[in-house]
């Protein structure tokens, strides 16, 4: 029996909720897990009868003078036994870092979430396979060291005796541009971001805090942002794991990311 898992950053100022929305339940996804979901396709969600719906606070924008914010989202039609939405720990911005970002009108990543759900190994066996599934969205605007410490409290909460899954949208770059973006917000930010840290090869120290974790990255090597040319987006699963079939859709529903789908045996 074959558990799937759907991940997704829809965008949170997509404008096509109904097909996002209609997307999402056409896939039959045991669990979803979404990044920046709007208050409108939120409230479509929440009226979908097949799954359990938890939330936490993704990112704030600024429209019109008003705060609007985004969420994290994480739907189930597994049992679940428990739900948290943990609050990043605060950094504190330079006064041209955080002009650049209220220019932007962003505020981004204030909390991560997880769910802990059972699932059924089988017919025979009876036995549910306990899994504390994980949703985050990384801070875009700031340097790797920021990205690289958010990751790891993701990590200090991950659970003994459970099967810890990790999904969302990182923002690690490897593309060669990333180098000039570090050297802006050095810019912006001034000792915040240190000149050993431009050098810093952030998908490999990614991928080493991943080895350490025991997880493994589906999608790795796919680019899931078009624009970037880079894999934003994971799903890391225990190693291991059985795949039985995976796919990135090229349709992104008025997204900017790729909504990626996986199947695995536990």
């Amino acid at each position: 029996m074959t558990l799937k898992l759907l991940d997704w950053n829809v965008y949170c100022e997509n404008g096509n909720t109904r097909a996002v929305t209609e997307f999402i339940s056409a896939q039959n996804a045991d669990i979803v897990c979404l990044q920046e979901v709007s208050e409108e396709l939120l409230a479509r969600l929440s009226r979908l009868p097949t799954h359990a719906l938890a939330t936490a606070l993704d990112e704030y924008r600024v429209k019109n003078g008003k705060h609007i914010p985004s969420y994290l989202v994480i739907m189930t039609n597994l049992t679940v036994t428990e739900v948290r939405a943990v609050k990043f720990k605060r950094q504190p911005k330079r006064s041209l870092l955080a002009l650049f970002a209220r220019w932007l009108r962003i505020e981004e990543c204030l909390e991560y979430q997880y769910a802990d759900v059972l699932f059924m190994r089988g017919t025979v066996l009876k036995k549910p396979v306990p899994i504390r599934i994980f949703n985050t969205h990384l801070e875009s605007i700031a340097g790797p060291k920021h990205r690289i410490a958010r990751f790891t409290q993701v990590l200090r909460s991950f659970a003994a005796g459970k099967r810890n899954i990790v999904c969302g949208d990182l923002n690690v770059l490897r593309a060669w541009y990333s180098f000039l973006w570090r050297l802006f917000l050095k810019f912006l930010q001034g000792e915040l971001v240190t000149w050993e840290e431009l050098w810093i090869k952030e998908y490999k120290v990614f991928e080493k805090m991943f080895e350490k974790a025991h997880l493994f990255n589906v999608f790795n090597g796919a680019t899931t942002h078009e624009w970037s040319g880079n894999q934003l987006d994971y799903i890391l699963v225990p190693q291991g794991t059985e795949i039985a079939r995976k796919t990135l859709f090229e349709e992104t529903h008025g997204s900017d990311h790729k909504p990626m789908l996986v199947e695995f045996r536990l």
